[in-house]
Formats: structure tokens, C-alpha cells, sequence
């Protein structure tokens, strides 16, 4: 897949400044790598434009919003889609993940460590076009390795 030119809606740098995710309105997620200006990773929203964009507090997840009035959690190092999340009334026109709910705490609510090695639990805010909220949480998976 090349690049190509098109309005692009948002972009974000990393929490750790390495990769660049961009959407844009031809319904692709581009992740860049920052330093060597590559691209690394892509995906495809599962219809229309993409809208907005954020990183998980650790860098391993990406949220997307867009027209097709889903949220998409896209794994960086497993490149491919992790979580989908419908029930929206309008376009997706806000994501972002809770630090204060996402950064390494596990769903029993204990801190990630080495005695607590439970997969970590996200917490996302989104809003639509319509101005309504909701809230979600996941987790990634063993089998979604």
C-alpha cells in the first residue's frame, strides 16, 4: 500500500515520540515511523474516513474513530485490529484513552508488576457527532496474540 494524497483529519505522536499515526479521509490509519519517516504499519477503517486518533498511555494500542460510527483499537506490535466498538448513532468525531484508569492497572484494579502479571486493562473516552458519551473498557487477550 503506498501513500497517497488526501485530507488529512488528525494525527499523534507516541507517548514515547518514535511513530506518528495519521487518519485521514481516505479510511486508512497510517502509523510512521518518525525518525526514518517510513511507514510501519496501516490499516483500513471499515467504512468511509477516519476521523481521530490516540495512543494508549503505553504505546502498544491506537483508537480510531471515524465515519463508519465504530471505534477501532489497533495493536502496533501485532499489527492488526485487537477491539471493535459499535453502537455509536453518528460519526466518531473524539477518542482518547483515562491515563488515571489505563496506565498499567490490571482489571482487578492492582498495579502491574511482576507479582501482578494480569494483561493490562485500557479505559477509553469517546465522543460522536451527535454529542453523546460513552465509555469502554478492554483487554487484550491471550488469544489475540
Amino acid at each position: 500500500m503506498g501513500v497517497r494524497c488526501g485530507v488529512i483529519h488528525e494525527f499523534s505522536f507516541s507517548p514515547d515520540c518514535k511513530h506518528l499515526a495519521v487518519v485521514s479521509q481516505d479510511g486508512f490509519l497510517r502509523i510512521f515511523d518518525f525518525n526514518s519517516q517510513e511507514l510501519v504499519s496501516a490499516m483500513r477503517s471499515y467504512f468511509g474516513g477516519l476521523l481521530c486518533v490516540c495512543w494508549s498511555p503505553d504505546g502498544r494500542y491506537i483508537v480510531t474513530g471515524g465515519e463508519d460510527d465504530l471505534v477501532t483499537v489497533w495493536s502496533l506490535q501485532d499489527h492488526k485490529v485487537t477491539a471493535r466498538g459499535e453502537g455509536h448513532k453518528s460519526w466518531v468525531t473524539m477518542v482518547t484513552f483515562d491515563p488515571y484508569t489505563s496506565k498499567g492497572v490490571a482489571s482487578n484494579g492492582r498495579p502491574l508488576d511482576s507479582d501482578n502479571p494480569e494483561l493490562p486493562v485500557y479505559r477509553s473516552v469517546v465522543w460522536d457527532r451527535m454529542l453523546t458519551y460513552s465509555s469502554g473498557t478492554f483487554a487484550r487477550t491471550p488469544w489475540s496474540r
